[in-house]
């Protein structure tokens, strides 16, 4: 039999259920069901039992309340709560007691105290042996209904492109209830087109690499009209099957990834999606970024992943399965705001979910992607995230909060905390610096806690594939201070693109080996950046010596001016960072079974 079974609890205890992650969700189930509030282990063990007609025992519930309390106990509440009261009380201080002293509250210091006083989740990634919940595969073929794998692309390496249509080939599932199917609006004159078609329509009804049992197609379209969104709806307009999987170019699975996600929707007919854990499987290449960014998007995931749990469920566009009923009820993938495309139809297709009634989990099974290697497609990502984030909270959120729990509601205000707070980061340190406003300052630092905490967080936890320490060093404070303010930056920039109407457009990451610009021709291209960084440092300087007000702000100007300098340090150090791997070499490691145990374990795996 193709399917591996799953692991089977101590019989002694009389459980029905195998997987951790099952158990842990039925408890979470219990507790938040608004009618067994008690912690006490045998009253949500019958509680299961009576609502599930599953029995876990007591001293498995109690395990579960112990090893994860801070996921099932979450205190967003009283964070949001205090937040509240902290931002009242420095616009208070800073302005004094007038209207003005709302607004101040409202638009500022809020999102910023939000944001702080949630980085607790940081705190508690390592603490938690999170891995521990990725689901159980499944030896019950009954629950594994159709699937299509989803994939879309525009004028991608072929070596790439190859790497993940053949993880999702190769991907364990019944015979004849597995599709693949690809999009395709790459221009036909493109270098890599044809391989690329060739190589899928192969694996078709009557092709030289038919698989018996999967269902594949190659779908072409011209132009770029909807950008991705357009391709997604295509794609699943080309097939009827239940369950709908989404992957990126440069995504990678573990062959069993289906067989232990599809099994999950059984649970609640209510489960709209179901989000894999994304790791980066790039850090090893040779671009000065490559490394760099993983570290900060192994965070960026690690968070979205905690708060899953205890708040609110974020789809990254890729690396997810999604049931199809929600899908027609949710409507195209494909939306306009103000005549513009909206570019982050992933958060859009989370917020229309859940208003219409459904909602997504997580498991801790592991995929891969790629991360960018240069500055250039680093920027084009973020505006992209920032812009389109903007987008969809004013079509979808406000509109709908009735329909979201306090909890979710937390866990998004703290989701576009971040964007406004990182986003206005830059003006913080400036106005705070030129007109001497330790308010203004004191944000800039509050702002940066969870950078700091990370940064101590990774050094002390990352392994990095067994790297030296003076490395892993190195390359964090790289990833949370250079590379953050060059993000911070970006996030301004997308503000005010947002706020001026300026039509963001859609430019897919990058893969292929790039050029290496002259220094000096790379610098002259950010010199805005450079510009701003080098006058927050002189300008600290010109008041440590000419404008000395006392340790506290002298502490204050410092702390800015060093943080400005890391703007321009950003640009020196990354400048000229691009791919310089050949893209078939890229591939041969850089893909989620390669990277088993980077982060975390003892090493790179080949």
């Amino acid at each position: 039999m193709f399917l591996e079974k799953g692991n089977t609890s101590d019989s002694s205890e009389n459980t029905s259920v195998s997987s951790t992650e099952y158990q842990y969700y039925l408890v979470k189930k219990a507790l938040r069901s608004g009618r067994k509030q008690s912690k006490c282990s045998f009253s949500i063990s019958e509680t299961i039992l009576l609502e599930d007609h599953l029995y876990i025992s007591p001293k498995k519930v109690s395990h579960i309340l112990s090893e994860y309390g801070s996921l099932l106990f979450a205190k967003e509440e009283y964070c949001f709560f205090l937040a509240l009261v902290l931002s009242f009380l420095i616009s208070y201080l800073s302005v004094g007691p007038s209207w003005v002293s709302f607004v101040f509250g409202c638009a500022l210091v809020f999102p910023v105290m939000v944001s702080v006083l949630l980085s607790r989740a940081s705190l508690n990634l390592f603490a938690i042996d999170i891995d521990e919940l990725a689901a159980d595969c499944s030896s019950d073929v009954d629950q594994l209904h159709s699937t299509a794998v989803l994939i879309v692309s525009r004028n991608e390496p072929f070596s790439v492109a190859r790497m993940t249509f053949d993880s999702a080939i190769n991907l364990l599932y019944p015979e004849g209830k597995k599709e693949v199917i690809v999009v395709d609006n790459s221009d036909e004159s493109y270098f890599d087109y044809i391989k690329w078609k060739n190589y899928v329509s192969s694996f078709e009804l009557g092709g030289k690499n038919e698989v018996k049992g999967v269902t594949v197609r190659f779908i072409h379209r011209n132009g770029t009209e909807g950008f991705k969104p357009r391709n997604i709806d295509l794609a699943y307009q080309a097939t009827n099957a239940k369950f709908i999987m989404y992957l990126d170019v440069d995504s990678t699975l573990a062959k069993d990834a289906l067989i232990r996600i599809i099994p999950m929707f059984e649970r609640d007919e209510k489960i709209g999606y179901v989000q894999m854990h994304t790791i980066p499987t790039n850090a090893l290449g040779k671009s000065a970024l490559a490394m760099v960014h993983s570290i900060r998007t192994y965070f960026l995931r690690r968070v979205n992943l905690y708060f899953s749990h205890s708040s609110h469920c974020l789809f990254y566009g890729h690396n997810a399965v999604w049931r199809r009923k929600t899908l027609d009820e949710i409507g195209e993938c494909l939306e306009h705001r103000n005549g513009e495309v909206v570019v982050t139809e992933d958060l859009s297709m989370t917020f229309r979910a859940k208003i219409n009634g459904y909602y997504g989990i997580t498991t801790s099974t592991e995929s891969g992607e790629w991360v960018p290697e240069s500055l250039r497609q680093t920027e084009a990502m973020w505006l992209r995230w920032t812009v389109g984030t903007y987008q969809v909270f004013a079509m979808h959120f406000f509109a709908n909060l009735k329909k979201f729990s306090y909890l979710e509601l937390i866990g998004w205000l703290q989701h576009i905390g971040l964007y406004i707070s990182y986003g206005l980061l830059p003006v913080f340190i400036i106005c705070g610096l030129v007109f001497n406003s330790q308010i203004l300052m004191w944000l800039a630092i509050i702002t940066l806690f969870p950078e700091i905490i990370n940064a101590v967080i990774g050094s002390s936890s990352l392994s990095l594939g067994g790297i030296r320490t003076k490395n892993k060093y190195s390359n964090c404070y790289y990833a949370f201070f250079l590379l953050g303010a060059f993000i911070n930056w970006v996030q301004f920039i997308g503000i005010i693109n947002f706020l001026t109407g300026k039509k963001q457009g859609w430019v897919p990451t990058g893969k292929s080996k790039e050029e290496v610009l002259p220094l000096a021709k790379s610098l002259l291209a950010r010199l805005d950046i450079i510009s701003f960084g080098l006058f927050c440092y002189v300008y600290s300087l010109y008041s440590l010596i000419f404008v000395s007000n006392g340790i506290v702000n002298n502490a204050l100007v410092a702390f800015c001016g060093f943080y400005g300098l890391n703007y321009a340090l950003s640009i020196f150090k990354f400048s000229r960072s691009a791919m310089q791997e050949e893209t078939k070499d890229a591939v041969l490691n850089n893909n989620i079974e390669s990277y088993t145990g980077f982060y975390r374990g003892n090493g790179k795996v080949l």
